[in-house]
């Protein structure tokens, strides 16, 4: 039987995060500083082979996606930088969606 890969969908929102996120850079810290809590759960690499993208703005979110770094350091094809996840963030109160495929 062929197993199906599983979206997970994890909320997480850091203790320091108690005021509203009102730029990308606010989001990208906040994406990098969650990463690098969870980052044996979410990727296998070490934290300097991952970027951190502004994806998409909607209303009530920033959107961050977080891709492997390809260079001579990581390895990889400096043409591409493959998505990981993406990490979704409350602009109003900080708290954080990350959709991860599980297998």
């Amino acid at each position: 039987m062929k197993k199906l890969p599983l979206l997970l969908s994890l909320f997480i929102t850091l203790p320091s995060v108690a005021k509203p996120v009102e730029t990308w850079e606010q989001a990208i810290d906040l994406s990098m500083a969650l990463v690098n809590k969870q980052q044996e759960t979410l990727t296998r690499l070490p934290f300097h082979c991952v970027l951190f993208v502004e994806a998409k703005e909607i209303d009530n979110a920033f959107i961050v996606d977080v891709r492997e770094k390809h260079n001579a350091q990581c390895g990889g094809d400096p043409e591409t930088a493959p998505r990981l996840f993406s990490v979704e963030i409350n602009k109003q109160t900080g708290e954080s969606a990350i959709d991860k495929i599980v297998e």
